[in-house]
C-alpha cells in the first residue's frame, strides 16, 4: 500500500506535463526520490513488527533515519532555498548522531525520535509557504 501513493504521485506528475526526471533538476521528480527512499526502510520495519509481533528497534531507527533523510530533499524541492534546506540538512544530521551515538536516554526512546521526526516533516511542509512568495510572486 506504500508504493501506491507513489504511482499516484508519479501519474500526476506525468499528466500535467511536468518533468519527472531528476536529470533535469525538476523538484517534483526529486520529491519522489524523496518519498521513494523511505519505502524500503519502512516496509522492512513493518515486515518485522507483523513477524515477530512486536517492534524490532534496529528497524525502527533505520526507518526514522530513512525519512529523516527524506526530509532534506522534501525541504529542497519545496522551498528550493540553500540556506533553509542547509539548516534542515545540519538538523537532520544532528539526529542521525544522536539515534546512532548520542546518549542512551535519546538512543532508546522512540517517542523522542519520533517527535523530532515529527517537527522536520513539519519544518518541510512548512517550508512551502514560507518561500512559496519567492519563487511564485503572483
Amino acid at each position: 500500500t506504500i508504493v501506491l501513493p507513489y504511482l499516484a504521485a508519479w501519474t500526476v506528475i506525468r499528466r500535467s506535463g511536468c518533468t519527472g526526471s531528476l536529470r533535469s533538476g525538476s523538484p517534483t521528480a526529486w520529491g519522489l526520490a524523496g518519498f521513494a527512499v523511505i519505502i524500503p526502510a519502512s516496509i522492512l520495519n513493518h515486515l518485522a513488527h507483523a513477524a515477530k509481533r512486536r517492534w524490532v528497534p534496529v528497524l525502527q531507527k533505520s526507518d526514522r533515519i530513512c525519512i529523516a533523510l527524506s526530509t532534506i530533499l522534501g525541504c529542497w524541492c519545496n522551498s528550493q532555498h540553500r540556506l533553509f534546506t542547509a539548516l534542515i540538512a545540519v538538523a537532520v544530521a544532528t539526529f542521525v548522531t544522536l539515534l546512532i551515538a548520542g546518549p542512551r536516554c535519546f538512543r532508546d526512546n522512540e517517542n523522542m525520535a519520533s517527535g523530532y521526526v515529527a517537527v522536520l516533516i513539519m519544518c518541510t511542509v512548512a517550508a512551502m509557504g514560507v518561500f512559496r512568495d519567492e519563487r511564485n510572486p503572483y
